[in-house]
């Protein structure tokens, strides 16, 4: 257990550096104008109306089956791309970005960014835009929720 605690810290540590040699500016890596954008929300101040606006939408997530349930698990045979399609937050953007499911065997859990893209929306707008293929044919469209349908919907 401790080695996968260690792994996950090390993985998180390797993003973070990533992340910030990605932000350019006029005076380089992490330069103030490169991450002038990026400090509109990682801040070390505390905005109160920030908190606010999130509080609601976390509680929630806190307490759903994306957060709790670990589908995402699976290894081995257990792995296929219709799985990894919606039980995996690789799978699922992989799907949504080029509409083709792939199986993740090394795969991490739902979250927040699953869905909503706010480094490449520079908002917490939906990845999912257009209208959704219906597993029992035609397509479904109804703007916000269109996310939602890419997962929720009939199974055989």
């Amino acid at each position: 257990m401790r080695k996968i605690a260690t792994g996950w810290m090390l993985l998180a540590a390797m993003l973070l550096v990533a992340g910030l040699l990605g932000c350019e500016g006029d005076q380089g890596p992490q330069g103030p104008a490169g991450t002038a954008s990026c400090m509109n929300c990682h801040t070390d101040q505390y905005d109160d109306e920030l908190a606010v606006l999130l509080a609601p939408f976390q509680t929630e997530f806190e307490e759903s089956k994306h957060n709790t349930g670990e589908t995402f698990l699976r290894r081995g045979d257990d792995v296929t791309p219709e799985c990894s399609r919606c039980h995996t937050n690789e799978g699922h953007q992989h799907y949504v970005n080029t509409g083709e499911a792939i199986a993740v065997e090394f795969s991490s859990r739902i979250s927040c960014f699953t869905c909503h893209a706010p480094h490449t929306n520079e908002n917490f707008s939906i990845r999912q835009q257009g209208p959704v293929m219906v597993n029992q044919g035609g397509t479904y469209d109804r703007s916000t929720s269109n996310e939602c349908a890419v997962c929720h919907q009939v199974r055989n």
